[in-house]
């Protein structure tokens, strides 16, 4: 208010008793500022009087002033996990108020539209394009009344726990029957953990580290693979997040047997069964050796028509990758040596 005498002690009363709501000193200029502490909700009638070196005022006229109820956030509740797909808003408000959802630490960032409700309830959605990502957030409901300044819910704080995403290795790349997949939007809280499939079966699972990211080591069969992941936190298990497919190789072939008879040269070893097995001889001008199916793991070529001396040979193993093409195994390269039998 104003009007009063500058330094005086201003005191603002229910009117009609002796119930104070709070005092405070008026400043040089007579203007005075109270912040009313234990009014009532609903329509009060205050006054006020000043008191200076002693002397105490009469009191002011009085003046009707409606307390409106602060807007409540009921749902989410606090330390609720939940899906991002399934977050709805609602609490309670004064009727004719004006209710928008927005960021505790930055009012500027709304996750719902503004919405009118006539009821002491009201409810809103997710805002059409808003993404949320997996990690704690903190809300509060703005709410506006005709001509009252704006306000602030008591904030609420809960866990969104979304898709899991995968960012390493780059989709439809090679990689060895074990391998770190790795990815991001996990909810770090809670022992959250992530599960990795190829269809229904699970193929590897870890726990969410620091700002959502996680890791887990994968061993698959060769071939073509696509990977999915679900994310569980508190007892919940999200939907799979957007799959992403590797190449899968066979293992290098490590170890070929050459025996020599006659004219005739035999290799044969262990492989990854059901496997085509491709030897190559660079350098001669030969026919190669026809591919092999390793059935059972084991595979034989035999070779015929090599020159005499020492060879360098490679040795590699593929499998289909259900695109017409092949995914091939790292070679393995060793040295024969073709040479007449004793006599």
């Amino acid at each position: 208010g104003v009007g009063a005498v500058p330094n005086a002690q201003v005191t603002l009363y229910k009117n009609g008793t002796q119930t104070s709501y709070g005092t405070k000193s008026a400043g040089p200029d007579g203007k005075w500022s109270i912040e009313s502490q234990g009014m009532t909700l609903g329509e009060n009638t205050l006054t006020c009087r000043q008191t200076f070196k002693n002397v105490t005022s009469d009191n002011a006229d009085p003046v009707k002033v409606i307390l409106l109820p602060p807007a409540t956030i009921l749902s989410p509740s606090n330390n609720a996990v939940i899906f991002p797909a399934d977050l709805l808003f609602n609490g309670t408000c004064q009727p004719g108020s004006s209710i928008i959802v927005v960021n505790a630490q930055d009012h500027y960032v709304e996750y719902s539209e503004r919405e009118t409700f006539q009821t002491d309830n009201w409810q809103l959605s997710l805002k059409t394009g808003a993404t949320l990502s997996s990690g704690s957030l903190t809300i509060e409901a703005q709410y506006l009344f005709p001509d009252v300044p704006h306000g602030y819910s008591p904030p609420v704080t809960f866990h969104v726990l979304g898709l899991p995403l995968i960012t390493a290795p780059a989709g439809s790349s090679i990689q060895d029957r074990t391998f770190t997949l790795k990815g991001d939007n996990g909810l770090s809280d809670l022992n959250s953990r992530v599960e990795v499939f190829v269809d229904a079966q699970m193929v590897g699972s870890g726990t969410v580290g620091a700002a959502g990211i996680w890791e887990v080591q994968v061993t698959l069969k060769p071939g073509n693979h696509s990977l999915a992941v679900e994310q569980i936190a508190s007892g919940k298990r999200t939907e799979r997040g957007a799959p992403r497919a590797f190449k899968i190789r066979p293992a290098k072939i490590d170890e070929v047997k050459v025996d020599i008879i006659d004219k005739s040269i035999t290799f044969s070893g262990i492989g990854y069964p059901g496997a085509t097995v491709v030897i190559t001889i660079p350098g001669w001008p030969v026919t190669l050796p026809q591919p092999v199916v390793a059935e059972g793991g084991e595979w034989e070529v035999k070779a015929t028509g090599l020159a005499l001396g020492k060879h360098r040979a490679s040795v590699l193993q593929k499998v289909p990758d259900n695109a017409n093409g092949w995914i091939e195994s790292l070679p393995y390269t060793f040295e024969f040596n073709n040479s007449l039998p004793d006599v």
